[in-house]
């Protein structure tokens, strides 16, 4: 995978929101030595100023005077100042203002400028603090975007990585997608072993590659599920092309020296006005293919809907038959607490039920934002229960799903509990899932904002997974992020882990966000986040979810970790 190819892709999300915030011709990202400035990604308002892939004389470029500087350089007037209006690029751009500041990678090292171009007298200082900040996250990115974008099993793109592609695409773009699903991988695991699965895994993705190569974008969607975005294909060559693939996919797999053959079933979304649209509809299409006995190949129409799940769990969502637990978020320097509030359904077979197993029966089934509200109402009540809860809890956090900001009435449902239950909204936060997306950013924005004019803050949840991008703290008023727990797994023994969250660390703090450590369970992960300066932790090192009747007791020793 071409780095510098990832990178473009994401420093676009920031150019685009410096843009609309800033205003500014135009934006870009140079990777530079003491000979060479190369454009690594350039946005342009209108005529292309600076384009993508140049590689300008270091010595007479405006990147060099940043670095000269050795800090942010601010020139209101490019044909006026000495140092240059004797500059060819002055010349060929005529006055303007120009603002750049130094990227450094981990280790203090440099790496480039972030810079941007607009008429003179276009910046001021809340510009030239904007772009400092930019920096900030183009110098994380360049240590951590394979860990975002790219899949580390297969190589392939992650579902991240369509998301932020999809996001900036034409109306005109004629996209397609195909959905395919490894049928019974599980199987395969459990009678070979995981490096036989994973090798196997290796295998098909690189057979998807070479199937889609020149004509799509191949990615791993999750686990033994992959996707495939075509561009310009009509219905009928779309569907051509994926048979095209079924048969490359179905042929014969040599892997540890055994033969192994595997049935796929695939689904196919012509016709998508989103990314979400498309996945929606070809996971739809596809799962038609596995209730009717899994291998082949579905076409998504009118008549197919996402699959509900039995119909015990869509009654007990209707009818409201939830548990809810609480899990400690501490402050391990002071023993400050905060309380996640989480959501179990009681089913009359099954027991307690998960929310992997009942989410998407109650997104498919409508009945996500009563079974939302119903945690919300619940959750306020029962915090104020606990004794001199105003002193012990520092936030009552609750997840929050698209689907709901995109309701334009949700703020004011949320505002009717909390003057139902007495309340208080500052108290209040909601967790961003890894469900929301950037393409989902414009629908749910003027919601955030009205929640934050109530006093209620946001923190982003799963930091570092799935569609929870670092472009989201561009476009979202987030106030907290919640690092993912991939990151803090192997934080005690793998030096990319611990590298990668210190750096995390250190852009969140310029960024003046709180951050929070998911997944915590060993003394050792503890040890390292401390030493790290993470304040914030949460996992069952400190505290199991429980219920509301075991959460006093659960507060008390999560506060001695």
């Amino acid at each position: 995978m071409n780095r510098k190819q990832v990178l473009h892709e994401a420093s676009q999300v920031v150019f685009e929101h410096l843009g609309r915030l800033l205003g500014g011709r135009s934006y870009f990202l140079a990777e530079n030595d003491l000979t060479t400035n190369w454009i690594v990604s350039a946005w342009n308002r209108n005529e292309p100023l600076v384009k993508t892939g140049a590689a300008l004389s270091y010595e007479h470029t405006y990147c060099k005077i940043v670095y000269d500087r050795e800090g942010p350089a601010w020139i209101p007037d490019t044909s006026a100042d000495p140092s240059t209006m004797h500059l060819e690029a002055t010349e060929r751009l005529g006055p303007c203002s120009f603002i750049g500041v130094p990227v450094y990678r981990s280790g203090g090292r440099r790496y480039g400028t972030i810079c941007a171009i607009d008429r003179p007298h276009g910046f001021d200082d809340t510009a030239l603090a904007q772009l400092e900040q930019a920096a900030v996250f183009i110098g994380v990115l360049l240590d951590v975007e394979n860990s975002f974008y790219i899949d580390e099993l297969t190589e392939l793109y992650n579902r991240t990585y369509l998301e932020m592609f999809y996001d900036h695409l034409s109306a005109e773009a004629n996209v397609g997608a195909v959905f395919i699903d490894i049928d019974r991988c599980k199987t395969i695991n459990e009678t070979y072993g995981r490096p036989f699965g994973d090798e196997l895994l290796r295998q098909f993705a690189e057979r998807l590659r070479n199937a889609v190569r020149g004509a799509g974008i191949p990615a791993r969607y999750a686990g033994d599920e992959f996707m495939a975005i075509f561009f310009h294909r009509t219905k009928e060559q779309l569907e051509a092309a994926a048979a095209s693939i079924y048969r490359k996919l179905t042929e014969p797999f040599l892997v540890m020296g055994r033969e192994v053959s595997v049935t796929v079933s695939m689904g196919v979304s012509a016709e998508g006005g989103s990314l979400r649209d498309h996945i929606l509809q070809s996971d739809a299409a596809m799962y038609q293919i596995k209730k009717n006995g899994k291998q082949g190949i579905a076409v998504y129409d009118d008549r197919l809907h996402p699959l509900i799940p039995e119909n015990g769990v869509r009654r007990s969502v209707k009818f409201n038959s939830f548990q809810i637990v609480y899990q400690p978020i501490v402050e391990v320097a002071t023993g400050e607490s905060a309380v996640e509030a989480l959501v179990r359904i009681r089913h009359p077979e099954m027991g307690i039920v998960g929310p992997n197993m009942f989410l998407p029966a109650a997104k498919q089934s409508g009945y996500l934002l009563q079974m939302d509200l119903h945690t919300i109402r619940t959750a306020c009540l029962q915090v104020q229960e606990l004794p001199d809860w105003r002193n012990r809890i520092a936030k009552l956090a609750v997840n929050c799903d698209a689907l709901e900001l995109r309701q334009p009435d949700f703020p004011e449902m949320v505002d009717a509990i909390l003057r139902e239950t007495n309340f208080p909204a500052d108290r209040l936060e909601f967790e961003l899932n890894e469900r929301i997306s950037l393409f989902d950013v414009e629908a749910i924005e003027p919601q955030v904002m009205r929640m934050r004019e109530q006093g209620i803050s946001f923190a982003l949840d799963d930091f570092g997974h799935g569609s929870s991008t670092l472009g989201l703290l561009l476009k979202l008023p987030v106030e907290k992020v919640k690092l993912d727990r991939l990151f803090v797994e192997q934080i005690d023994r793998d030096p990319r882990s611990r590298t990668i969250v210190e750096h995390l660390l250190a852009m969140c703090e310029r960024l003046g966000l709180a951050v929070v450590a998911e997944g915590i369970e060993t003394d050792a992960q503890l040890r390292t986040l401390r030493e790290l300066g993470c304040r914030w932790m949460q996992g069952y090192r400190l505290g199991r979810p429980v219920p509301f009747e075991q959460l006093h007791d659960t507060l008390l020793a999560a506060a001695a970790p």
